[in-house]
């Protein structure tokens, strides 16, 4: 969030106006574990891997020079259950972003015997995580055992942060003894809020009149174990708490109001070079003028496939002259190059922040600069978004982890000659499930010996299934490498054998969104078919390819979530030698569906008819209508998706008519 949360440093001034000397006692600096050793007894499921046995964290903000800092106090005891826990609890990690100093670092390892092994100061190392300049404190704890308590504590001064916290409770561990606890002066008043059943954090008004202290307090928190298809951070218990008011001087510190402004100008204010720049490029993009749509693209495909994204916060990245110079860009960096372009050619847009749903649901009640995380462009007239950083995507097809979730939507208003940027929360729906498809036609051509089969394969993406694919095609130059992608795509059913006069239409980023990706093919196989006795087997499911199973899954916990809605249509139509018999077409009729609300929101069915004596069309519709829905509904779609597994596994046997 460095790209977001740079634009707010007034944020520091906020905190310290007007505000009073206090003399503060640090709390944080004064907790520590108990020197009484005492193994617990914990009768526990040992293919749990450990049990948590105390977690206490203390967040105190202080002001030192007139300014606000951060002490952190993190304890934690862990009971051993398994070997797999051991090789987990034997190096423990301190990120170090952020810090300002180091205080403390303790740690313990409990034996059932009684006996202590103790870390030593030299025993503490330091690395930096892979592909960061992020460093880490880490260190490793020797003599660790089935039924070891490890036990670790360590206090650090940091930067506050001040875009807000999210932090998740509950996990894949019971934990016994939570604690967190916010302490702050007295004129900082933070704000809190609890998920999935969490209880709420509760002012300590039994303290001093020197602090303001929260505090959450959980004797048992329950393992929940992560579940296919679930959110699983968002839906597990988790809170989030922000810093609201300062009462020396102003309230609803973490709001959009002042950050929607300050992004607005900080994006549209140009000066003649940039402007320039930005009319120098439209003069290479190809721009329609009664079509808002074309335009769109337009813009986008050049800037796409002539410019490269580059993660960084690197300054160079944000500013036109360099983006042009370079032909790089960072998230800003885009967001300012795609709405200056759209602005400039008259398209009106709103600019959108937003986050992965999968790492933090955005909460439209809960104001906190945690969820701005990344830029998208609407356009109100076509009522389609489009992602300024993802090269694969392209208008109308988000990258799906921004989809079914909450955006801030920034747009300009003018009030005389001023121009500023005004913010709504609003939803950011998931496509419907028509624009996501697989569609795959087989024509197989059994050879009257029954030995070969010959294939001829047509796959059709459109969405979601062509997102990294299509696109590729403007990036792969390499004809190998572009023939080996294509023959993959023919080959959906998994058969090894080699592919023959393939074909693709409609590569490229241009046709994302506008055009199906097509690509032909055609299979000489033998392994569909088998003999047994005076029977032939066809293997007719392994065209579909292998699907999931869901076959022996526990009782639900958590309510479940698809990437994207979707459908597939599969057409196969079979023929097979002269004066052969089907003895069980029958077993090619499957329907199963699901009736929620009125509405048939998923669904596997099979039918068949015949075309001659020797041929026969199968016909193959699946569908998932929706995103998420509730945890009881589970076994539904289980009846579903091992209906498709169940067509896999289908076979039909040939016999020669008499």
């Amino acid at each position: 969030m460095k790209k977001i949360i740079s634009l707010i440093f007034f944020l520091a001034f906020l905190l310290t106006f007007f505000i009073k000397t206090y003399s503060q006692d640090i709390e944080a600096l004064k907790y520590d574990w108990k020197d009484e050793i005492k193994i617990t007894d914990v009768k526990a499921d040992t293919s749990i891997q450990s049990v948590i046995l105390k977690t206490k964290r203390i967040q105190q903000f202080v002001y030192e020079n007139n300014s606000l800092v951060e002490y952190v106090t993190f304890h934690k005891k862990i009971k051993v259950l398994n070997k797999s826990s051991i090789n987990k609890c034997n190096k423990i990690y301190i990120p170090q972003n952020n810090i300002l100093k180091l205080i403390l670092i303790k740690a313990r390892v409990i034996n059932s015997d009684g006996t202590v092994t103790k870390l030593k100061e030299d025993d503490i190392k330091e690395g930096v995580f892979d592909d960061s300049d992020v460093k880490y404190k880490y260190f490793a704890l020797e003599g660790i055992e089935i039924g070891s308590e490890v036990e670790y504590l360590y206090k650090i001064k940091k930067e506050p942060a001040y875009n807000g916290y999210s932090v998740v409770v509950q996990d894949n561990n019971i934990k016994y003894n939570y604690e967190f606890d916010v302490i702050a002066p007295p004129n900082l008043i933070y704000k809190f809020k609890s998920y999935n059943g969490l209880k709420e954090f509760t002012e300590d008004t039994t303290v001093n009149e020197e602090i303001n202290k929260w505090s959450l307090k959980c004797d048992t928190v329950d393992a929940v174990t992560e579940e296919i298809f679930s959110n699983y951070d968002n839906d597990v218990m988790r809170f989030m708490y922000k810093l609201d008011r300062n009462l020396y001087g102003k309230s609803d510190i973490i709001s959009y109001g002042p950050i929607s402004n300050s992004l607005y100008n900080r994006i549209y204010t140009l000066d003649k070079k940039e402007t320039k720049i930005i009319n120098k490029l439209l003069k290479e993009i190809p721009i329609f003028d009664n079509d808002t749509e074309k335009t769109v693209r337009s813009i986008e495909n050049f800037i796409k496939k002539n410019f490269v994204f580059y993660d960084y916060s690197n300054k160079e990245l944000s500013l036109l002259n360099s983006i042009y110079l370079n032909k790089a860009f960072n998230k800003f960096g885009a967001i300012k190059l795609f709405t200056n372009l759209y602005k400039e050619a008259g398209i009106k847009h709103e600019f959108v922040l937003t986050n992965d749903r999968y790492d933090l649901n955005f909460d439209k009640d809960f104001d906190t600069y945690l969820y701005l995380e990344d830029y998208l462009i609407y356009f109100p007239e076509l009522d389609m978004l489009l992602s300024v950083a993802n090269t694969e995507s392209r208008l109308g097809f988000i990258p799906y982890r921004y989809i079914y979730n909450y955006g801030l939507f920034i747009k300009e208003v003018s009030v005389g000659d001023f121009y500023t940027g005004v913010s709504k929360v609003k939803f950011i729906p998931a496509n419907d499930y028509q624009k996501s498809g697989h569609k795959t036609t087989i024509n197989v051509t059994v050879d009257d010996d029954f030995y070969k089969s010959l294939l001829e394969i047509e796959q059709e993406f459109t969405g979601y299934y062509a997102y990294y694919t299509q696109t590729a095609y403007d990036f792969v130059k390499d004809e190998e490498k572009e023939e080996e992608m294509s023959k993959e795509f023919v080959n959906i059913s998994g058969l090894d054998d080699e592919i023959s006069e393939y074909k693709v239409i409609n590569k490229g980023g241009v046709n994302f969104g506008v055009k199906p990706l097509i690509v032909t093919g055609k299979i000489e196989t033998d392994k569909l078919i088998e003999v047994a006795g005076k029977k032939f087997i066809f293997k007719v499911g392994m065209l579909i390819g292998r699907q999931l199973e869901l076959y022996n899954e526990k009782e639900r916990e958590l309510d479940f979530e698809f990437n994207y809605a979707h459908f597939l249509d599969r057409t196969l139509i079979l023929n097979f030698p002269k004066d052969y018999k089907i003895n069980n077409l029958e077993s090619l009729k499957i329907n199963e569906q699901f009736v929620l609300d009125g509405d048939t929101v998923f669904g596997f069915v099979s039918d068949y008819k015949l075309i001659n004596n020797n041929s026969v069309e199968v016909i193959i519709n699946e569908w998932y209508k929706g995103i998420r829905y509730d945890k009881k509904y589970f076994e539904d779609y289980k009846r579903v998706i091992n209906a498709a597994a169940n067509f896999n596994k289908t076979s039909l046997f040939l016999v020669k008519e008499e």
